[in-house]
C-alpha cells in the first residue's frame, strides 16, 4: 500500500492506494469473498456509488485516510455480524474518541475547564426547561481560544446497504431520527452552553456552535442551525474555525 492521489480528483488529500490483487488478498485474510466486498464497498463505472467508500481508478483503489476507520467498520460488520451487533457501546466509544483525535488535531481542547484531570466527553447536564428538570448527555464538547462546539455523534447506521443508491429512503428515515435528535434533545444541549459557560467553569464566553458528526454523509448538511458533517469532512469543516 503506498501514498497517491487519484488522476482525476480534485482534492489535495493523499490517498492510499492498493491493487486490486492487494484487495484480493486483504478479503482472503479475514475469510471474505474478494467480489463481495468489491460490491459492498467499490464504487466504480459499472456501479457507482452514491456516497463511496473506495473508487476504483484504472484497476487501482484508493482510500481516503478519513475513512479507514469506517472501512474497517464495515468489514468488521460483513465478517462477524452477531459480534458487532452485540458490541454497540463499544463502536459508539470508538467513534467518539475517533472524533476526539480530529478535534485535539485541529488544537481544539478536550480539557475540563475547571477540574483538570477532567475531559469534556460524555457528560451529564441537568437544567430546566418550563419547570421540568430536564437531564441531557453530551458526547463532547471541545473548545478553542473563540468557539466552543457541542457535538453528539451519530453513527446511525454501520449496515454495508446503507451507502447504496437503493436505500435513499432509509437513509432519510435516518435523516428524520438526526432531525428529532437536534430538536428535541440537542438545541437544548447547545441553549444551556449559550447561557451557562462561566457557571460550567469557562473563564469567558466562546461562540457556540451545534454540531453532529455522522459515520457518513447524509442528506442533510444542517437543520435548525445546526450543522449535520460527515466524520470523513470533519477535519475540513474545522478549519473555518481555527
Amino acid at each position: 500500500m503506498r501514498l497517491s492521489q487519484p488522476q482525476n480528483h480534485k482534492n489535495d488529500n493523499l490517498y492510499y492506494e492498493i491493487g486490486l490483487d492487494i484487495f484480493d488478498f486483504l478479503c482472503g485474510l479475514k475469510s471474505l469473498d474478494c467480489e463481495d466486498m468489491y460490491g459492498i464497498l467499490v464504487s466504480s463505472e459499472e456501479n457507482c456509488k452514491e456516497f463511496p467508500l473506495l473508487v476504483d481508478d484504472n484497476l487501482n483503489i484508493f482510500i481516503c485516510p478519513e475513512t479507514l476507520f469506517l472501512v474497517s467498520s464495515l468489514i468488521l460488520f460483513v465478517s462477524n455480524t452477531k459480534k458487532y451487533n452485540s458490541d454497540l457501546g463499544f463502536r459508539g466509544t470508538e467513534f467518539e474518541h475517533e472524533t476526539c483525535d480530529v478535534f485535539e488535531s485541529c488544537s481544539f481542547s478536550l480539557e475540563h475547564p475547571r477540574y483538570k484531570d477532567q475531559s469534556v466527553t460524555n457528560k451529564k447536564i441537568n437544567f430546566e426547561i418550563n419547570g421540568n428538570k430536564i437531564q441531557r448527555e453530551i458526547d463532547l464538547f471541545p473548545y478553542n481560544d473563540e468557539y466552543l462546539f457541542v457535538v453528539d455523534c451519530k453513527r446511525n447506521s454501520l449496515r454495508p446497504n446503507y451507502i447504496l443508491n437503493h436505500e435513499k429512503q432509509n437513509r432519510a428515515f435516518g435523516n428524520d431520527g438526526i432531525k428529532d435528535e437536534i430538536k428535541n434533545k440537542h438545541i437544548d444541549r447547545v441553549n444551556y452552553f449559550e447561557k451557562h459557560q462561566i457557571d460550567f467553569g469557562f473563564k469567558k464566553e466562546r461562540k457556540v456552535k451545534g454540531l453532529i458528526v455522522t459515520l457518513i454523509k447524509e442528506d442533510i448538511e444542517t437543520y435548525k442551525g445546526i450543522d449535520v458533517v460527515p466524520f470523513s469532512d470533519l477535519k475540513v469543516y474545522l478549519k473555518d474555525f481555527q
